[in-house]
């Protein structure tokens, strides 16, 4: 059963030991205190498991969004992305400044674990119900993205160009590259799924619109 959002703790708020904060808990930019980001060439496709705080924090708000049907040809069910999305140029999804709190759930989680902790992302794609056909993601070249499964559900594994078997992404997290062929299996139950990624579209994106993502909360690039 998840947590009586009642009881909120503040968990979402708090700092993570090791990596400075802003007042109100967010990362930042400037918080990227190791060296280098993670780049596609460096990554382990290896399930993570998420802390059951974080878990609970990041579910409350993920049951508040809005969804819609999937525009994604390959994937079926309901799908949003927030943060830098694309249609004929880049823009910031209006869905994104309603969703902070999410963010800064999902930040704050993210960054407690070293292995997730120095990969940027500026767009969240939000998954409900979905079964993807194989497809691959529109990434800035040579960054890596985060799979993550959340809710009350079995099957739904994720498949990666290479893997030696399908990966069970549930409460858990997983560095892939989206730019490489990948899937969801069949799912019994309810599930959530979030890919963290960085858009393709960054690299031409404006000055104020990477300022804008940045002040929404997102661990943009340099």
């Amino acid at each position: 059963m998840r947590r009586d959002p009642n009881a909120r703790t503040k968990a979402v708020h708090k700092a993570v030991p090791g990596i400075p904060s802003t007042n109100n808990g967010s990362w930042s930019r400037d918080d990227a205190t190791e060296p280098g980001w993670t780049v596609v060439g460096k990554l382990n496709p290896q399930p993570i498991r998420l802390g059951s705080k974080g878990i609970d924090n990041i579910f409350y708000y993920l049951s508040q969004v809005e969804m819609a049907p999937s525009a994604r040809k390959a994937v079926t069910g309901d799908g949003i992305c927030i943060g830098l999305t694309f249609k004929t140029s880049p823009f910031v999804h209006p869905k994104t400044d309603r969703n902070r709190d999410l963010i800064e759930a999902i930040v704050a989680e993210v960054r407690s674990h070293t292995e997730l902790r120095n990969i940027a992302f500026t767009s969240i794609q939000i998954n409900h119900s979905t079964r993807s056909a194989p497809h691959t993601d529109n990434n800035l070249i040579g960054t890596p993205s985060i799979a993550i499964g959340l809710g009350d559900y079995s099957g739904g594994r994720l498949r990666l160009e290479g893997a030696i078997q399908p990966l069970n992404i549930s409460d858990r997290a997983v560095v892939f590259d989206g730019r490489k062929f990948h899937s969801s299996g069949l799912v019994n139950g309810d599930r959530w799924s979030l890919v963290l990624f960085v858009h393709s579209s960054w690299a031409t994106t404006s000055p104020d619109m990477r300022s804008k993502l940045i002040s929404l909360g997102m661990p943009c690039p340099p």
